[in-house]
């Protein structure tokens, strides 16, 4: 009777905990300036380094908008920056411990990409 009792509160109690993992942590206003570094070894050009990098950062600081501008304004500049397609998808993906997944594939047939960015993007699901 009591696995019978435990079984049945984790069922009822499963799709709250699901529902506690969706919050997205999407910050309001304009994204601080001391958010850390990154160093991100890419095949764009020299030209888009630090807006790449600054990307990544906001990624990993949950500030996704801000993050998806900067690697669409990467992407202006160096059309062959492949991996910028990567960090998109990434934020349009949001919170990775949210209990989904979502479709991002891209078309990257054709760019000039690194081995690692190939993996990258293999993983994220393109």
């Amino acid at each position: 009777m009591k696995k019978f009792a435990a079984l049945c509160m984790c069922i009822l109690l499963a799709p709250s905990a699901a529902w506690a993992q969706t919050e997205q942590h999407q910050h309001s206003g304009l994204a601080p300036k001391d958010i850390g570094t990154v160093n991100f070894e890419t095949s764009c050009s020299p030209a888009v380094k630090t807006q790449f990098n600054e990307a990544v950062a906001l990624l990993h600081s949950f500030w996704f908008a801000e993050s998806r501008a900067i690697f669409e304004s990467v992407l202006k500049t160096d059309p062959n920056c492949a991996i910028s397609y990567w960090g998109i998808a990434l934020t349009h993906w949001g919170n990775p411990f949210a209990g989904h997944a979502r479709d991002f594939a891209r078309a990257v047939q054709g760019l000039r990409v690194l081995p690692a960015e190939v993996l990258l993007l293999r993983r994220a699901g393109t």
